[in-house]
């Protein structure tokens, strides 16, 4: 049972390598569908990269950083609240907005998908800071504190990838203990 996997439409136990399911002839998605092994549930059945989630990461992260910038450099907030208060909103939302794109990645994505979303959140971090440095030239913060902000809200994807992933495996789970039921009534 170590190389079975469970179809994602009936349920039914088939090879790692089928392309089909033998019990309702439904095509099994790369990577094989649900692993039906207690420990091995959460591992991937290939190793291949989901670039669309890395690019949406990516993108995704720095759209939000675009409009939260449209709303601190024309001076919008800086009327509202003290520097030091808006320098935390900032922070706050910023590592919110790459928690939850990690989060949101590894959900809806298919397969297991937490590499994706951690290292579309170092990338856009790393582009946002380049941004910082070189063309807006905040030098408001030190470098050191900008890089540090930028592995602190990578990290923040790759734990929202993570948290995804685990929200999906249970949301798989729950699917197979649906199916095993309907097999058992049937």
């Amino acid at each position: 049972m170590a190389n079975t996997y469970l179809c994602p439409e009936c349920g039914t136990p088939n090879p790692a390598d089928a392309t089909n399911c033998k019990g309702c002839g439904h095509p099994i998605p790369p990577g094989g569908g649900v692993r039906e092994t207690l420990f091995e549930l959460d591992q991937p059945a290939t190793s291949t990269w989901h670039w669309n989630v890395l690019f949406g990461t990516t993108v995704i992260v720095l759209v939000v950083q675009a409009l939260m910038g449209l709303l601190v450099a024309p001076g919008v907030l800086w009327e509202l609240v003290e520097p030091g208060t808006l320098t935390a909103i900032v922070l706050a939302v910023g590592g919110l907005a790459y928690f939850l794109t990690g989060l949101f990645a590894g959900r809806l994505s298919s397969g297991f998908t937490v590499k994706e979303p951690a290292l579309g959140g170092f990338l856009a971090a790393a582009i946002n800071w380049l941004l910082e440095v070189y063309l807006f030239r905040n030098t408001g913060l030190d470098l050191g504190v900008l890089a540090g902000i930028a592995v602190g809200w990578g990290i923040l994807a790759a734990l929202g990838g993570s948290a995804g992933e685990t929200l999906q495996q249970r949301a798989e789970k729950r699917k197979r203990e649906r199916v095993r039921a309907r097999q058992a009534k049937a």
